[in-house]
C-alpha cells in the first residue's frame, strides 16, 4: 500500500537517517536568491550549513539558469524595500497630519501638535535605522562585489551541476509540461498565470532535472525550496503527496521537501551542531521572511481576481468549497460564519465590508481563496493559457527541426533521457 501511495506516508526513522545520511541536497533558486535578503549573520549560518553538506549539493541546470538571470535584479531589490518603508512612514503621517487638521476645524480643543512632534521624531529614528540597514547592504555591492555569487560558484563545481536538455529532449519537455499543467500535475502550473515562454516550465524543467539525475545516480533526494503556491504546497502547508508519489514510482527512491528554515534547523541538528541560539536566531528570521512572501502573495492574490461571466459561478464556489475538503474543518467554519451570508455581495474586486471580511480572515483565506478561484473556476482560461503554451510549443519545435537535424551540441545529454514513454 505505501509503496502505491508513497505521498501520503511520512517517512520513518529509519528512511530519515537514511535520507539525511545519503542524499543529494538540491536548492531551489529561491533558496540561492534568498541570500541576497539575509542578514549578513544568518546568511553565514546558513552557508555554514552548506558547507558542511557541499559534497552532497547538485544544481539542476534550470536553477543554474534562474538564478543568474534574476541575481541583479533581486541584488537591486534587497534595499528598494528599505526605500518604500520610508516613503510609507511620511505618507501615512501626512495623511494623519491633514485630516487632524480638519477635525481641528471643527474642535478647535484639540491639541495635537505636540503628539505629531513626537511621532515625527520616531519617524526620524526610523528613517535612520533604514539607512544604517541600506549602507550595510550597500557596501557588498562596493567595486562591483557580489559575496553571494562568490559563495555559490565555490560551493558548486562543474562536477555538481547538470546539464541541460538537449534539443529534442527541449521539445518533447515543453510538451509533456504542457499536458501536466493541463492536468493540474504539479509542478509548474501555477506559473501559467504570470509567466510565458519557457519561464513558464521552470519549476516543471527543474523537477524532471532533479527526477532524472535521482535515477541516474540512485539517490535519495532533499530538495529546497521556499515556494509556496499552490502547485508545491497542499492547504496545510506540506508539500504535495502528489509530488513524492510521483519522485519514488519513477525513481525508487524518497524525497523530501523543505523550505529554508527547516533544512537550516534540521542540518544543525543532525550534522554540523551549531549553536543551537545562533540557529534559532537565523531560523526566525527565514521564518519572518518567508511570512513576508507569503503575505505578499496572498495580497495580490485577493486583489488580482481572475474574470469570472456569471454571479451564479459565486454561489458554486461556496457550495463546492464549504462542502469539500478543500479547506480545514475550522476555516471552513469561519468562513461560513462571516462570508456566508455577504457571499453573493462579492464584486471584482472585492469592495467594503466583503473585503474586510477577507482581511479579518487573513493569509490562509487569502490563499486558499485565491488558489480555488483560480484553479476551480478559472478552467476556461487555465485552458485557454495552455492552449496557447501549446501552440507556441508546436511553433518551437518547428524551429528545433533544423537545429535537431545533426546531433546535441557537445556538452549537452543526448536525445534519451530514460524518461518513460507517455
Amino acid at each position: 500500500m505505501k509503496d502505491r501511495f508513497r505521498g501520503y506516508y511520512p517517512p520513518t526513522d529509519d528512511e530519515l537517517k537514511r535520507v539525511w545520511a545519503e542524499a543529494t541536497i538540491v536548492l531551489d533558486t529561491n533558496v540561492l536568491l534568498g541570500l541576497y535578503g539575509q542578514s549578513p549573520s544568518t546568511r553565514k549560518t546558513f552557508v555554514d550549513a552548506l558547507q558542511a553538506i557541499a559534497e552532497r549539493l547538485w544544481m539542476p541546470h534550470q536553477v543554474g539558469l534562474e538564478f543568474h538571470r534574476n541575481r541583479a535584479t533581486t541584488r537591486a531589490r534587497a534595499t528598494a524595500e528599505h526605500t518604500q518603508v520610508a516613503a510609507n512612514l511620511t505618507t501615512a503621517i501626512e495623511k494623519a497630519r491633514t485630516q487632524m487638521v480638519q477635525l481641528t476645524e471643527r474642535d478647535q480643543q484639540l491639541k495635537t501638535q505636540q503628539a505629531f512632534d513626537r511621532l515625527d521624531g520616531a519617524a526620524k529614528t526610523l528613517k535612520k535605522a533604514l539607512d544604517a540597514s541600506k549602507e550595510r547592504l550597500n557596501a557588498e555591492r562596493k567595486d562591483g562585489s557580489d559575496p553571494v555569487l562568490d559563495v555559490v560558484e565555490h560551493l558548486y563545481t562543474s562536477a555538481r551541476i547538470g546539464e541541460p536538455f538537449g534539443p529534442k529532449e527541449l521539445s518533447r519537455h515543453r510538451r509533456r509540461g504542457a499536458e501536466r499543467f493541463a492536468s493540474e500535475q504539479p509542478p509548474g502550473f501555477a506559473d501559467l498565470k504570470d509567466k510565458t515562454g519557457d519561464r513558464v516550465f521552470g519549476d516543471y524543467f527543474l523537477w524532471e532535472q532533479t527526477l532524472l539525475h535521482a535515477r541516474a545516480a540512485a539517490s535519495d533526494v532533499i530538495l529546497v525550496s521556499d515556494d509556496q503556491k499552490s502547485d508545491w504546497i497542499d492547504v496545510d502547508g506540506s508539500p504535495l503527496p502528489a509530488l513524492r508519489s510521483e519522485f519514488y514510482e519513477r525513481t525508487g527512491h524518497d524525497v523530501l521537501i523543505l523550505n529554508s528554515k527547516t533544512f537550516l534547523e534540521e542540518v544543525s541538528a543532525r550534522i554540523t551542531k551549531a549553536d543551537p541560539v545562533e540557529v534559532e536566531r537565523a531560523a526566525d528570521e527565514l521564518e519572518d521572511a518567508a511570512t513576508h512572501r507569503l503575505h505578499s502573495v496572498s495580497g495580490n492574490a485577493v486583489l488580482k481576481w481572475p474574470t469570472i461571466p456569471t454571479p451564479e459561478g459565486f454561489g458554486a464556489l461556496r457550495t463546492e468549497w464549504l462542502g469539500s475538503n478543500f479547506v480545514s474543518p475550522g476555516l471552513r467554519a469561519q468562513i461560513n460564519n462571516q462570508l456566508a451570508a455577504g457571499w453573493g455581495d462579492l464584486v471584482i474586486p472585492p469592495q467594503g465590508a466583503m473585503a474586510r471580511a477577507l482581511e479579518e480572515l487573513g493569509t490562509e483565506m487569502a490563499q486558499n481563496l485565491s488558489a480555488l478561484v483560480a484553479f476551480k473556476l478559472g478552467e476556461a482560461s487555465r485552458q485557454a493559457a495552455v492552449n496557447r503554451q501549446m501552440g507556441n510549443v508546436e511553433e518551437s519545435e518547428d524551429d528545433d527541426v533544423a537545429a535537431d537535424s545533426d546531433s546535441p551540441a557537445a556538452g549537452q545529454s543526448s536525445e534519451d533521457d530514460g524518461s518513460p514513454s507517455d
